[in-house]
């Protein structure tokens, strides 16, 4: 009898502990095209895609521009959080990460919000493939 109460009350103990730490460090949020074209003035939107990429399609008005660089076969996360810090000024502040289809955008995403307080990032959902698809703006860059 000891023992199942014990049992319940350390499966109840990590259910709850579980919870309150997934809210704290929860997974990214997508974001749709036209929700971030609405809400795009009120977070800061930052393109992560190469330059050349960049330059081929555009960027979304007023983006940030930080290139996920590899590092040999591996992504740079620590080098491109750091910039993201230097952008974005406190974790309360919103932000959106842009890939060209949002699946490097996802990755970086869930690792900044494992290693930092940001409280909002969001993932364009399909990129900028989708925001080309729907038809919206652009503005052009060199870099």
């Amino acid at each position: 009898m000891f023992y199942k109460s014990a049992i319940k009350t350390l499966v109840a103990f990590m259910i709850i502990g579980t919870t309150s730490a997934f809210a704290g460090n929860g997974k990214v949020k997508y974001i749709s095209v036209l929700d971030l074209d609405e809400q795009k003035d009120d977070m800061y939107v930052i393109d992560i895609r190469k330059s050349k990429e960049r330059i081929r399609t555009g960027i979304i008005e007023d983006s940030e521009k930080i290139t996920l660089e590899r590092n040999g076969n591996k992504y740079n996360m620590e080098g491109i959080m750091k910039k993201i810090q230097k952008i974005v000024p406190d974790n309360n502040t919103p932000f959106a990460l842009v890939s060209e289809k949002g699946r490097k955008a996802k990755i970086l995403g869930n690792f900044i919000k494992k290693k930092s307080n940001f409280q909002t990032i969001y993932i364009l959902k399909g990129g900028v493939e989708e925001w080309i698809y729907k038809e919206l703006d652009l503005e052009e860059t060199y870099q």
